[in-house]
């Protein structure tokens, strides 16, 4: 399966671009990142408005106190 995400703004971890990017992904993998990219049959989503950040995966984690692990 291949997804273009198209007219995101991408964050790479350091700086937001201030232009639209694009990045397909092909069977859950990213494989490219650019500007124009052809949509060859991929599923497309445009991102107008949004920001795109590759890479950010399950960002939400609850930190415990270590040897506290009993209180759950």
């Amino acid at each position: 399966m291949k997804l273009l995400l198209k007219n995101g703004r991408l964050f790479d971890g350091i700086r937001l671009a201030d232009d639209r990017s694009a990045v397909l992904v092909e069977d859950g993998v990213i494989r490219t990142i650019g500007k124009d990219l052809p949509e060859d049959g991929a599923e497309v989503m445009d991102l107008e408005g949004r920001i795109l950040c590759p890479g950010f995966i399950d960002l939400h984690a609850h930190f415990r106190d270590p040897g506290y692990e009993w209180r759950g």
